[in-house]
């Protein structure tokens, strides 16, 4: 029996068409960016869930798909592009090991499951050792006040596996999970939370378009520094969103549609960049359909891998499923 949420689903399914799209519509990107990879590190805190076997799950869930597609997509890459030399071998071997920002084109999105790997653990750290709510909440507004100083005057530095993106992201992990722990106090406030939040995105939408405004929030790049609208604009969204994905989760057809979207929404986001590269490459298809293909054929894949036991376990970080408790449980035990 699945214990999937629906609306976090259709909240995925949201927040990757958003990724695709702020990758292929230029005219939108820079309002898609303002809120697509805050919603996804404030849903995996929402569904953070501490256990014995968390970092190995994480490890099995997150790393185990980020070889395996990188392996593809360089093999996709070798057929387009031509084999490389012993020295192009070895420069992609290292772009795998350091990841972030190093890894550009086809890789472009890979930056976001090294860095929430990194997130998860450190915030499974901090959370299982910190028992004062007090503490953690100062910890987690320390990290914010320490990635703004960073997107302002370290922002150029290039750190292996993006983990200086953590410092911001913990931020939307832990709200994510706040909501989770507090949800029924917060959704009788969700009325003026979202009138709040539409005022917000209301109002930076007018700044914007009034050019009294630019906003760009990238946080690949560490660009994140307007103190404190890097918070409220991004959490505005968020809230709306989650709006909208508890009434659409109500409808069999956006149901359908958005929660097969959110449940492939990793897969998705590991290939669609390939589909955005090579498709207006070698075909005269229109940008519309380059985008609806660039969804679909990843999705269509992973509804495939879920089928097949070694894509299960290779592409969709299943790994942990089939391997024997009794070992999982004496690896944790020789990691602490």
């Amino acid at each position: 029996m699945s214990n999937r949420i629906n609306w976090i689903d259709t909240a995925k399914g949201i927040g990757i068409l958003s990724v695709v799209l702020g990758h292929s519509v230029m005219e939108i990107s820079l309002f898609l960016y303002w809120f697509h990879m805050p919603l996804f590190f404030f849903l995996s805190g929402f569904l953070y869930k501490p256990n014995d076997q968390f970092i190995i799950k994480k490890f099995s869930v997150l790393l185990i798909p980020y070889l395996t597609f990188f392996l593809i997509i360089t093999g996709i890459r070798y057929l387009d592009e031509g084999v490389p030399t012993f020295e192009g071998f070895m420069k992609d071997g290292l772009n795998l090991l350091y990841g972030g920002e190093v890894l550009s084109g086809y890789y472009g999105v890979f930056w976001f499951v090294t860095c929430l790997f990194a997130l998860s653990i450190a915030y499974h750290l901090i959370f299982q050792k910190i028992k004062s709510w007090k503490v953690w909440l100062g910890i987690i507004g320390m990290c914010y006040l320490l990635s703004y100083e960073y997107s302002l005057y370290l922002k150029d530095l290039t750190v292996m596996w993006n983990v200086d993106v953590v410092l911001y992201a913990i931020v939307f992990y832990a709200l994510g999970h706040i909501y989770k722990r507090f949800k029924q106090t917060i959704n009788t406030y969700s009325l003026h939370l979202t009138f709040f939040s539409l005022i917000v995105i209301g109002g930076a939408l007018l700044a914007h378009l009034n050019n009294s405004m630019y906003y760009r929030l990238d946080m690949k790049s560490q660009l994140y520094n307007h103190f404190g609208l890097d918070l409220i604009l991004p959490l505005s969204c968020i809230i709306i969103l989650i709006t909208i994905s508890k009434f659409l989760s109500q409808y069999k057809v956006s149901f359908i549609i958005l929660n097969t979207l959110g449940t492939a929404s990793l897969t998705i986001m590991y290939l669609h960049l390939v589909f955005l590269i090579i498709l207006p490459k070698y075909t005269g298809l229109p940008l519309w359909s380059v985008i609806i293909s660039s969804i679909i054929f990843p999705a269509i894949f992973h509804t495939l891998a879920q089928n097949i036991t070694l894509l299960k376990i290779f592409c969709l970080g299943q790994l942990h499923r089939y391997f024997p408790k009794k070992y999982i449980n004496l690896l944790y035990r020789t990691n602490v």
